[in-house]
């Protein structure tokens, strides 16, 4: 009823501002010239922009328990969204011929320039130089800007949506099988997420959303090998048994190389050659591990949205999709 309430209270409001509007001419005020129907697009636009941002903020918080004790309270959630911004798309499909609009133009523009506002935004936090001026912000039609959760680091709905999916797979407590394309729970072995979870994901907050979340993952990689490149430079690379310690490492594998005949390093026990080395290692840097396995845990999600994202390309506009593959080629 809630969700049903505010497509009513969308289609409503939009009714009502263009029942005067579309009875106006151009007129003067002063010495500016106002066009009834630019000043009709530009409120649509931001009863779209208000209602979707406020969807999108309410919608993708995660602090409560789910309803349903079998199911993630992000998927209850995405569920719960995706039935608000599907009304929206449809409300605008039927107002559009009466207005002589593009509707879905309007839409696709509007919910693209909101997400990557917030992308942006949540983005930022990774930056030393903030965005003082972002090219998705208007002053005509504004973004709204909500206040981060208390307790959260995330400042955006995107920043909530992308550190709840890592912190259900988290390594420590889940595992993830490859040949399954899913996640399982390392106690119970109880499925967590699998690969249509990202389906969810796209039916929600769409392609742009998508997006998003891989540049905010992109970000946290980028963050995370700084990290890292500070850890090595400040244990490693200024004491003298590290750096014969990676010479000897560098050099055998060039050795392998070399007399394999090919730009390829080949070992008869590859596992038992590098768990010496990696060992050693694990040993004396015992904060780098973690590091390295939350990157490999952000990249496994990107590999999952790129999948989503390839095959929506194919589905939807498979000239476009084909035209690109080939250049790539």
């Amino acid at each position: 009823l809630d969700e049903r309430y505010k497509i009513a209270k969308l289609t409503f409001s939009i009714s009502v501002f263009t029942d005067g509007i579309l009875a106006m001419k151009k007129t003067l005020v002063g010495v500016i010239e106002l066009d009834p129907k630019q000043l009709l697009e530009d409120g649509i636009r931001m009863e779209l922009v208000n209602s979707v941002s406020e969807a999108l903020n309410d919608n993708l918080q995660f602090n409560g328990k789910p309803k349903n004790s079998k199911e993630l309270h992000v998927m209850e959630n995405l569920i719960k969204l995706s039935n608000i911004m599907d009304g929206y798309r449809r409300s605008f499909e039927y107002i559009q011929d009466y207005l002589n609009i593009n509707g879905l133009k309007i839409w696709q523009e509007e919910v693209m320039r909101l997400i990557n506002f917030n992308v942006e935004l949540e983005c930022s936090s990774f930056m030393r130089r903030k965005f003082q001026l972002s090219r998705y912000q208007s002053d005509s039609i504004p973004i709204p800007v909500h206040q981060p959760l208390l307790g959260d680091y995330s400042i955006t709905f995107i920043g909530r949506l992308g550190r709840e999916l890592l912190k259900i797979t988290e390594p420590k407590s889940s595992i993830y099988i490859d040949l399954l394309t899913s996640w399982f729970d390392l106690r119970t072995h109880q499925e967590l997420i699998d690969q249509k979870f990202t389906g969810k994901i796209n039916d929600s907050i769409e392609i742009y959303g998508l997006v998003g979340l891989d540049k905010l993952y992109s970000y946290m990689i980028s963050d995370n090998l700084e990290t890292i490149h500070k850890l090595l430079l400040k244990q490693t690379m200024k004491e003298k048994p590290w750096i014969e310690f990676f010479q000897r490492f560098k050099d055998e594998v060039e050795s392998r190389k070399n007399s394999g005949g090919k730009d390829v390093a080949k070992f008869e026990n590859p596992f038992k050659f590098y768990q010496n080395y990696v060992g050693k290692c694990s040993k004396s840097l015992p904060n780098i591990l973690p590091l390295i396995l939350s990157m490999g845990h952000k990249q496994v999600w990107r590999c999952h949205i790129a999948h989503e994202l390839t095959t929506t390309s194919r589905l939807n506009c498979r000239n476009l999709s084909d035209s690109l593959s080939a250049f790539n080629e």
